[in-house]
This record gives structure tokens, sequence and C-alpha cells, in this order.
């Protein structure tokens, strides 16, 4: 069953949802998944899922990693309190979704497949298989102050009659931004972008795409807003394509990554071409610890007004691992 999270939250809410999903987390925990991965750039660490949300269990640390900025539990940004991170996406009046805690459901996993630095996704919707969805993980700038890694999507159409009408995706996160988790500022830059529809602060917010979201408090929604806060909060993002032709596909590139300033993560994300982007930071240090999640490929502006040369090598070499998936279904078809 899909839960809404909508409504503004807190740590009581947190707690509350925790409680709702212990059965899984239980298992998950007693037990950890085989397809998953955890990489390390510099001094951050990502969690990767099967399916292509956060949270993995790493072997070294023996505990969960979501993001982490310094490789250590003091230093994990969402496996605290609600341990929420989502996508979803939706084509044709269909829903699917993945995360470590709520999930949508709805998926198949057709390939998980991992590097000691990068990391494949493919899925496909299980009552609508003409859309896969894969999400492909890779460093993309690295120092001792923090690092990035670039998440390149692509939503693609197998079919070679039928359109997939009004597609959309979601990213949401529940940010606890160590040293002061629960009480997080907030700022959104970038805006507009023709392809992003909504960007508010409920990290708390179902990842379905056809459910209505709303800001927590009085943030305000669609708008370049620095440091707002503090309180307990994250960040989603709904992102609009329109109709996916027969046979096309929709690229895209989001960044997760974290610094230990606020000035090491706008460097890096103007080094990559980022044109809309959100921060989080603790209370009490809004210019300090910093975790990012941002995009390309949407329509904006990348920062610094530079336009940004396309990877053709790197999104060749993540359609080269794809293709023989998209070919055994179209085989199978």
């Amino acid at each position: 069953m899909r839960k809404n999270f909508t409504q503004s939250g807190g740590v009581a809410m947190k707690m509350l949802l925790r409680s709702a999903a212990a059965l899984t987390a239980g298992i998950a925990l007693a037990l950890p998944a085989l397809a998953q991965t955890v990489l390390t750039s510099g001094p951050v660490q990502i969690g990767i899922g099967s399916k292509g949300s956060l949270i993995a269990y790493d072997n070294v640390l023996q505990d969960y990693v979501g993001l982490s900025l310094g490789g250590a539990r003091s230093g994990e940004a969402i496996f605290v309190g609600l341990e929420y991170e989502a996508w979803g996406v939706s084509a044709s009046g269909t829903v699917a979704g993945d995360s470590w805690l709520s999930p949508l459901g709805n998926l198949n996993l057709l390939s998980f497949t991992a590097t000691p630095t990068t990391a494949t996704s493919v899925t496909s919707v299980s009552s609508l298989p003409d859309l896969v969805v894969a999400h492909h993980f890779s460093p993309a700038v690295s120092s001792s102050m923090g690092a990035l890694y670039e998440v390149q999507v692509v939503l693609a159409n197998l079919s070679n009659i039928n359109p997939l009408t009004d597609l959309r995706y979601v990213r949401v996160v529940d940010w606890d931004v160590p040293p002061a988790e629960f009480s997080e500022y907030i700022t959104v830059g970038g805006l507009p972008a023709s392809n992003v529809a909504l960007v508010h602060n409920n990290g708390f917010a179902t990842s379905d795409p056809l459910v209505s979201t709303s800001a927590i408090g009085t943030f305000p929604a669609n708008t370049n807003v620095s440091d707002w806060g503090p309180r307990d909060q994250g960040v989603y993002f709904l992102l609009q394509f329109g109709d996916l032709a027969p046979g096309a596909m929709k690229r895209f590139s989001m960044f997760y990554g974290a610094a230990y300033d606020e000035a090491t993560a706008m460097s890096m994300l103007t080094s990559v071409g980022a044109e809309v982007y959100s921060l989080a930071q603790p209370d009490g240090s809004p210019t300090g610890n910093t975790f990012i999640l941002a995009f390309k490929g949407v329509g904006g502006t990348p920062l610094g007004d530079q336009p940004v040369i396309p990877e053709p090598g790197t999104w060749a070499l993540m359609l080269s691992g794809i293709a023989p998936v998209v070919w055994r279904l179209r085989r199978n078809a």
C-alpha cells in the first residue's frame, strides 16, 4: 500500500513512519540485500540500492549508508531518523518507484551491476513494461573537501508503436545534516528550468508524481531561496517531460554529494554545469557541512552562465551497459 507523506512532518512523523515500516526495515537490517553497493569518492560515501534509490549496507563500517561526509555514522545525513530517500516515475497514468523505507513498488529489477567506482540499476515498470528506468552512478568531482556523484538517468520507451504520455519523475530526500540533525537550512537555486515543475522543502512527501504535494511551513515553492529555516526538512523535485515517442528516451543528470563548506559545494556544482540545485546545511552553521541534490539537462541554465559541453563518451558507456538489457526485452516482447 502506498503511503502519502505529503503533510508537514517532524520527529514525531519520522517515528510513526519508521514504526509502520518496522517489519520490512527489520528484515533488511537483519539480512542486507546482496544487490547493493557503497561507493567512496574523497570524503563522501553513497549507498545505492538495487533499484536506484539510496541507502545500502557497508561491510566495512558494518552499518547502513545513505550519504555520508567523513565515512562514519557521525557524518551521515540520510540514514538518520526517518531514513527516507525515494524516486518515482509516472507515464500514461501508471506509477512506480523505489525507496529503502517505503517504496511505491510496481518495478521489475532487470539488472544491477557495480564496480569499485560505479553502479548501474536498470528497472522496468511491472504494469507498463515498455517504460524502462536506468540510473548510473559515478564520481563527478572530488577533493579532500568534498565530492559529487553524477547519477545519469535514462527513461526509455521500448514500444515501437505507442507513446508514453505525460512522463514525470520525482526525487525526494529527508535531510538530517550533522551535527544538528532534524534542524536544517535549505537553499534552492537555478530556477526556472523548463522541466522542473515543482520544488519545495517537504522531504517527507510521497515520490508518486501523480499525487499533489506541498511545502512544509511557509517555504516558498518554486522559488530560489537561501538558507530557509532552520527546521526539520528536506527537498522535493518534480520533473515533467511531456510525451515520450515510441523508441525514444529522455536523459538527464542528477548530482548527489557533500562538502565541508558551502564554497566548495558551489565550486563543485559550477564545475559540472549543474542547472538547478538544492543545499542542506545544519542549524548553527549555514555555511558549514553542505549536502547537495542537483540536476542538469532539465531545461535550465548551467551555473556560471557557461554552456556545458555534453559528455557523449560517458553517456555512450552507460547506454552500452543498458543496451543488452533493452535488446533482450525487445527480443522477448
